[in-house]
């Protein structure tokens, strides 16, 4: 914000305690952010009544925001509700979540390698010219059987068998 001269901080003031009639009672912190902001939109060359409504409205969100903060602060020193909170609150395990977070990703890494493993087979069986045939064999050859079959078990079995098939139905191309 630019420094503003004594006559024009005193002309902010008087427009703002118009719209805002607890302006004097209002936190420092407060009357500077409406004080910047009326003379940011003022700056801008907005309407005065658009500058005034502003004002406003953002006393009103700053009032609730004040009033918000004091409820929750008395809220949780209430002796019944650190009671219910103390009674009530969640143990945590920290060696048995962590196995559980290995025991997901695992699943999901197997999943993911089922999944694009047969979004490959699909685009193979779906390729008609010679230039998306040879792309997909490409892309065939280099999947790691052993590892899909380590992997995915008998249904890593299954999908090797069906590259497999495709790579030599398409060997007579090449």
């Amino acid at each position: 914000m630019r420094p503003l001269k004594p006559e024009e901080l005193a002309a902010l003031d008087a427009l703002i305690q118009g719209q805002v009639p607890q302006f004097s009672e209002l936190p420092q912190a407060d009357k500077d952010r409406l004080r910047e902001m009326a003379a940011d939109l003022q700056d801008r060359g907005m309407p005065p009544a658009f500058v005034a409504s502003s004002v406003r409205s953002t006393a009103e969100v700053l009032k609730d925001l004040r009033e918000e903060e004091q409820h929750r602060d008395t809220l949780f020193q209430r002796e019944h509700v650190r009671r219910f909170i103390e009674q009530n609150a969640v143990q945590e395990t920290h060696v048995s979540g962590r196995y559980h977070v290995r025991r997901e990703r695992k699943r999901e890494e197997r999943d993911r390698l089922q999944s694009m493993t047969q979004h490959l087979l699909r685009e193979a069986r779906l390729a008609r010219g010679r230039h998306e045939v040879k792309k997909t064999r490409n892309m065939l050859l280099k999947v790691d059987q052993r590892e899909l079959r380590r992997v995915l078990g008998r249904e890593g079995d299954d999908l090797c068998r069906q590259i497999n098939t495709w790579l030599r139905s398409t060997a007579a191309m090449f």
